[in-house]
């Protein structure tokens, strides 16, 4: 197997398309790899044990999938084409689909209130946020608490009161943008997730979210603060057609 360094160098040749499994690996390295031509595939495990290609052609895609073993079954940051080829052989347990959206080479524009607080959370949030999360299904408290130590949160307080938040997921993502019901409205998910942009610039990172395309909210804010428009991907589990 390849080491982790000299495939996060193949990688970052082409960092925008790699954004999640270049993150992913760097996060959480290896736990095995397959390739083939200038094409591949990892395994790595954060909340699970999660696939991700790096692949743009279909001939190589098919030679990579014939690599699988039948424990492969959670895969990451796939395309349609790809998905297409992976339930060929496979039966979809179910499937996450957003749109991947990119921030653009600049600074944001709009500034945090001096009425509020930006901090990082703590891993005792953990709860309290997976209990107002819409995505209690493909998450979990222990991937919350996990994403606290290892990745930047950042939580919006008034005094001591946790009013909102943003982590970043396994890949590197923006994710888990939420504020409470009672202070919507008032431009607080805005702040948050510019402070988050302006962190992960800062650590010459390239911000990026994934937002479901029915999630009209959060999409018009990702387009008010400048976000672009990528690719739909989406996340998948699987299971053999024979089980």
């Amino acid at each position: 197997m390849q080491s982790k360094e000299s495939i996060l160098a193949q990688l970052k040749k082409n960092l925008k398309e790699n954004l999640n499994i270049y993150n992913f690996i760097y996060n959480y390295g290896i736990d095995s790899s397959e390739f083939f031509n200038d094409s591949l595939f990892i395994r790595g495990t954060s909340d699970k044990q999660w696939i991700y290609f790096s692949c743009n052609n279909e001939n190589d895609f098919r030679e990579l999938e014939k690599k699988l073993t039948p424990d492969d079954n959670y895969f990451a940051v796939i395309e349609d084409w790809q998905m297409k080829i992976l339930l060929e052989k496979r039966k979809l347990i179910w499937k996450l689909t957003t749109l991947r959206l990119i921030f653009p080479d600049k600074e944001p524009e709009e500034k945090i209130s001096l009425e509020y607080t930006c901090r990082p959370l703590s891993p005792i949030d953990a709860d309290y946020i997976y209990e107002n999360s819409k995505y209690k299904k493909y998450t979990s408290v222990s991937y919350i608490k996990q994403r606290i130590k290892n990745g930047p949160s950042i939580g919006l307080f008034q005094k001591n009161s946790l009013l909102g938040w943003i982590l970043t997921h396994d890949d590197g993502a923006m994710g888990f943008l939420h504020v409470l019901d009672e202070y919507r409205r008032k431009g607080l998910g805005s702040q948050i997730t510019v402070a988050m942009i302006k962190h992960l610039k800062s650590k010459g990172q390239i911000p990026f979210v994934h937002i479901e395309e029915d999630n009209i909210t959060s999409l018009q804010l990702a387009w008010k603060l400048g976000f672009e428009k990528d690719k739909i991907i989406h996340w998948i589990k699987t299971n053999n057609k024979g089980d």
